[in-house]
């Protein structure tokens, strides 16, 4: 049918036999007869802007085709077992009628293809393809169908993209349940679009090994999806690209790049995120990393600019391959933690440490800076020079280790400094931290903290620097967190060493309540019975301590045991022997390396928020827990030593909330 006229009246039009009937007159067709193709092809339009159907259902059991240049509306009822075509080059076709049609459908010769509702597609199992030069415009709507696809689109600007609104991955499947590449492929997309879903299912894949790029200022979210070989390299050339669950990353081998020059970032929303992939950082990305603890297990290129890792608050993200590159590792956001375990030495852009902490696990080609209000630990090594202007933790907090400078270390005026310390004196050795230095070593009246995480320390010298080129500057003091029994002497004589002299040993307290105010705090209440001197006597860092039944016949009798807001008790062990229940509560807390042994048949009970890292024994009698469950600390404390029940013995828990949250 051509020329200016239109159908019209009560005709059906029946389309019959193998070949192909156009509709391609300029009138409007209003005939009410319906539409039924039983074989062939009815095609809408020739590569030009006439043809039309009419209102009503269209029974599509051969194929229907529109080959339309402009854009058209179609809100016919599509049913029956046929395909349906878009092929207008540079037309656009909305499809917005409750379809039902269950063949596949093809979009090709560049044209458009927008879907207008949930049911545009149709039904059945059949596959939506995108042909190259083609656009799928999911406009808002979930595709129904698996897609194939391929090429940059239409105008370059993306074979799926979405002009509508957003499109959620929860309950899913957002964009798509199945999408296969079959060639390198655009998605672009200036709204939320999300793929994958809360339950899993979702598949992103190709038929060979070809690359996916993400363009467009929006955010796309891949939700336990599971991106599989041989789909290889992925870019994200704009905006975000989010990654929560166990959504996976295809060829491991292929790159993931973040193309920083249009703002590209990747965004991971834990806990459990594991981007099995090779990290290709160009022109400034970023990571966000928002939520939980996650793994980034891929060498990663930093290639120029300030490549920004953003830890968010109560994060972690380990890095567990190599560094390598000119771009400067940019760590900020909140107070989370990075972990860095790869042997990188050609990673030479450098640390910038702004916000949050840093462990160094393996070794960098390049120096770390630090700024205030930031931390520095771990057993790695850093072969450029080192300044830190926030805190210096070797090893981690609680555990001994040997951080490496290889071209010096500079402890700026506001660095602080926390050596952890074993029951052994020395060299390092895994034991006891060491500053290891080679080059200069200077300092600017830093004090030095010490930490005994076995619960004391020995008398004699142990080694907290080497360096090979000059000491400049000088020490402040070495001290404990609080008031102790030791004496500390930083020894600086011997060449290319910082030694620490200790003398003095804790003593062993019983409590008596002796101050009557029922506190335990450090060198204040004289709330204790010295049994090495037989006086009354005040705690101090890191006493031995002994609750038992002694109280009993005390002057001020009480069980009931507080420790102040903002103190801080480091005993050496705290041995509850008795046969009367002890309760220990308020806002300080009970830390370092202290060890807790629990005899007798009464019950001690923790209601503190502690973080001692020392072994917990319960020989008899129980231990009950009170509190708040945190990822940092708890009661009970210890999260480096072991926990020990006895036969007999009980530990009750009494915990609110969640970890993870």
């Amino acid at each position: 049918f051509t020329g200016s006229g239109s159908i019209s009246g009560p005709t059906a039009l029946l389309k019959q036999g193998s070949g192909a009937l156009l509709i391609d007159n300029s009138g409007s067709n209003d005939f009410s007869g319906g539409v039924t193709i039983a074989a062939g092809t009815l095609q809408v339009g020739n590569n030009d802007t006439a043809g039309n159907l009419p209102a009503g259902a269209v029974t599509d059991n051969g194929a229907l085709a529109f080959n339309r240049t402009d854009s058209v509306t179609v809100g016919n009822a599509v049913s029956g077992s046929g395909s349906l075509t878009q092929a207008g080059a540079a037309g656009t076709l909305l499809l917005n009628g409750a379809n039902t049609f269950a063949g596949p459908v093809l979009v090709t010769n560049g044209s458009t293809l927008k879907l207008g509702g949930s049911s545009a597609l149709g039904s059945g199992s059949a596959s939506l393809t995108v042909a190259n030069g083609s656009t799928l415009d999911a406009n808002g709507y979930t595709a129904s169908k698996t897609v194939i696809l391929s090429g940059s689109g239409v105008g370059g600007n993306g074979a799926i993209v979405n002009s509508g609104g957003p499109i959620y991955d929860n309950p899913g499947p957002g964009l798509a349940t199945n999408l296969i590449l079959a060639g390198d492929a655009t998605f672009s997309f200036p709204t939320r679009t999300d793929l994958g879903s809360a339950s899993g299912g979702s598949v992103l894949t190709a038929d060979g090994p070809h690359n996916l790029t993400l363009n467009g200022s929006g955010y796309f979210e891949w939700r336990n999806l599971s991106v599989l070989p041989p789909l290889a390299g992925i870019t994200v050339g704009a905006g975000t690209l989010g990654v929560t669950g166990s959504t996976t990353f295809g060829d491991p081998n292929a790159a993931l790049t973040l193309n920083g020059a249009s703002g590209a970032a990747l965004q991971l929303y834990g806990p459990g995120v594991f981007v099995n992939k090779q990290v290709d950082f160009q022109n400034g990305a970023t990571i966000y990393n928002s939520s939980g603890a996650n793994t980034m297990n891929g060498a990663m290129t930093l290639e120029s600019g300030y490549c920004t890792f953003n830890v968010g608050n109560n994060t972690s993200l380990s890095l567990s391959n190599v560094l390598s590159g000119p771009g400067v590792f940019y760590l900020t956001g909140g107070t989370g933690t990075t972990v860095l375990w790869g042997n990188s030495p050609s990673f030479t852009g450098g640390v910038q440490l702004y916000n949050g902490q840093l462990v160094l696990n393996g070794l960098i080609g390049s120096g770390i800076t630090s700024q205030p209000g930031t931390t520095v630990s771990g057993s790695g090594t850093a072969n450029g020079l080192v300044d830190v202007s926030g805190e210096l933790l070797p090893g981690g907090e609680g555990a001994a280790g040997t951080f490496t400078a290889g071209v010096g270390l500079t402890l700026e005026s506001s660095a602080t400094l926390t050596m952890d310390l074993s029951s052994t004196a020395g060299v390092g050795g895994g034991t006891n931290d060491l500053l290891a230095v080679t080059g200069d070593l200077t300092v600017n009246g830093n004090n030095i903290v010490i930490n005994p995480i076995k619960g004391s320390l020995a008398d004699g010298t142990y080694t907290l620097f080497t360096y090979t080129g000059n000491l400049n500057g000088a020490f402040g003091a070495a001290a404990t967190a609080g008031p102790s029994r030791y004496t500390f002497t930083l020894d600086t004589g011997t060449p290319h060493q910082v030694n620490l002299v200790v003398a003095g040993q804790p003593d062993l307290l019983e409590w008596n309540n002796g101050a009557n105010n029922g506190q335990w705090d450090v060198a204040g209440s004289l709330n204790w019975s010295n049994l090495t001197t037989h006086t009354q006597d005040q705690f101090l860092i890191p006493d031995t301590v002994l609750l038992d039944d002694s109280i009993l016949t005390a002057a001020n009798p009480t069980t009931s045991i507080t420790i102040p807001a903002g103190q801080v008790v480091v005993p050496n062990v705290l041995t509850n022997d008795s046969t009367t229940n002890y309760t220990i509560g308020g806002a300080g807390k009970i830390s370092g390396g202290a060890s807790l042994v629990k005899l007798g048949s009464s019950t001690l009970t923790l209601s503190t928020t502690n973080d001692f890292t020392g072994n917990v024994t319960i020989g008899a009698g129980a231990v009950q827990i009170n509190g708040v469950l945190k990822p940092t600390a708890s009661p009970v404390g210890t999260t480096n030593g072991t926990l020990i029940v006895a036969n007999g013995a009980s530990l009750i828990v009494n915990l609110q909330g969640s970890y993870p949250a």
